[in-house]
């Protein structure tokens, strides 16, 4: 199936995908920044956005109807696989600056988004 990426949609503090498909000629997507795989669409891209809402708010409701505590997206945590030689070189300059390894690395990964 061909899509194209368009943007993103947010809601309470969750990220969406917009796409569409062109051979089914809808929108679709899927929230980003969680394990649940949670997808909605529409024909018009109001309908993908109250989808994309409702899929939101019927996984909050669910959680407190559990209670159980809704998963945060983009939680902070983020592993990587860089390779032992790259590890083994970041720890080292890392600790010439006098810094944590995380705290070396979160510098750096900010520098690059300014």
């Amino acid at each position: 199936m061909k899509t194209i990426n368009i943007d993103t949609l947010e809601y309470k503090g969750y990220t969406g995908t917009v796409e569409f498909s062109v051979p089914d000629k809808c929108f679709h997507g899927r929230v980003l920044g969680i394990t649940h795989l949670f997808t909605y669409e529409g024909n018009t891209f109001d309908e993908l956005e109250e989808d994309f809402k409702g899929c939101i708010d019927d996984y909050l409701s669910d959680c407190e109807q559990e209670e159980v505590k809704p998963q945060k997206p983009f939680s902070g945590t983020l592993n990587i696989r860089i390779g032992s030689e790259l590890h083994k070189n970041i720890a080292l300059e890392a600790r010439k600056e006098g810094e944590t390894l995380n705290s070396f690395i979160k510098k750096a990964l900010q520098k690059v988004m300014l």
